[in-house]
């Protein structure tokens, strides 16, 4: 039979607010009297009711983190580096994915608000930031998302140079000699992919390429959509050269090329954005725009831990990115 707390407190012959103390840490309780509580919740077996314990006290030690796919191996690795910062102050992690849904996203944060999470990180979805976490106390840091309400007192903000990253990426290929140029991206009205889009414009703009010259195609983040949609753009159009703003849909792109039998990079040239480690697996190893996610990683876990100290934190962080030239690039 399970034990409770007023279990212990008779067998270390204690009060409860006496054993409260010695589990919370919470005030003086004297040598002799912890190593009895704490002897009698081994003996018994006793273990603490956390959610209880957070709904009464309106704080926990659960930090949330919502990402749009946790199936992206950029989203997973963000996610492990994350929870392993927090685990090494005691904190825990909560992991939900959004889909780039924005009704999902809005269901995940009322559920995580609901069981009193003490902290928030949100990883992109949606051009906006959800109301409720405007109107919330909560602690909370956004990444690649807008910062239209940096003034906000309990948000921050991360975020890579995505526009940099995007122009690097499109200068490249123009300096290693495209003549016809597309991207991809995916869909989602996001602000990284807004921000990617925007720097491979201002390449376009810069080195003068005729409308007809460039085109811009979108689709779901997802290997199999870039596969499909790469087919279905060669079938009718060819281009030497193509950036896709997210290395997952560069997996898709550089499948349906090979099944096509058009050489990489001899008869087209790709670049990527991120460099996932599978990026270095593909035949030929992708280019790709390096973003440090180890970095991101502990950027994200050293900000909502200031937060949930009550430490000031710098409002908005930009991670610098750069471009990693392998087989894919002439």
């Amino acid at each position: 039979m399970a034990k409770d707390i007023k279990d212990v407190a008779e067998h270390a012959n204690v009060s409860i607010s006496t054993v409260s103390r010695v589990i919370n840490n919470s005030g003086y309780v004297s040598e002799k009297t912890r190593h009895s509580v704490m002897e009698a919740v081994r003996k018994l077996g006793y273990r603490q009711n956390n959610v209880a314990r957070s709904l009464r006290q309106k704080k926990s030690n659960f930090i949330g983190l919502l990402v749009p796919d946790i199936s992206n191996e950029f989203y997973s690795t963000l996610a492990k580096v994350i929870e392993r910062e927090l685990s090494l102050v005691g904190l825990q992690l909560f992991l939900c994915n959004t889909e780039e849904n924005e009704r999902i996203e809005d269901l995940v944060i009322d559920s995580l608000l609901d069981n009193q999470v003490s902290g928030l990180v949100v990883v992109g979805t949606g051009p906006t930031i959800n109301p409720k976490l405007l109107h919330s106390s909560i602690p909370t840091v956004m990444y690649d998302r807008t910062e239209e309400n940096a003034g906000h007192e309990n948000m921050v903000f991360v975020k890579c140079d995505n526009f940099f990253g995007a122009y690097s990426a499109a200068e490249t290929l123009m300096k290693k000699g495209a003549k016809r140029i597309a991207m991809l991206r995916t869909n989602h009205p996001v602000v990284p992919m807004r921000e990617r889009e925007e720097g491979f414009l201002e390449v376009m703009k810069r080195y003068r390429v005729a409308r007809r010259n460039f085109s811009i195609f979108s689709v779901n983040i997802s290997a199999r959509e870039a596969l499909e949609k790469i087919r279905e753009v060669f079938a009718q159009d060819r281009y030497d050269s193509l950036f896709c703003a997210a290395d997952i849909l560069a997996i898709g792109a550089v499948k349906a090329l090979h099944d096509l039998r058009v050489r990489i990079p001899e008869e087209v040239q790709i670049i990527g954005f991120d460099d996932i480690p599978a990026a270095t697996f593909l035949t030929p190893a992708l280019s790709t725009i390096h973003s440090d996610v180890d970095v991101i990683g502990r950027t994200i876990a050293s900000k909502i831990i200031k937060l949930y100290n009550h430490q000031r934190v710098e409002k908005m962080t930009i991670l610098p990115v750069y471009f990693v030239e392998r087989e894919s690039t002439r």
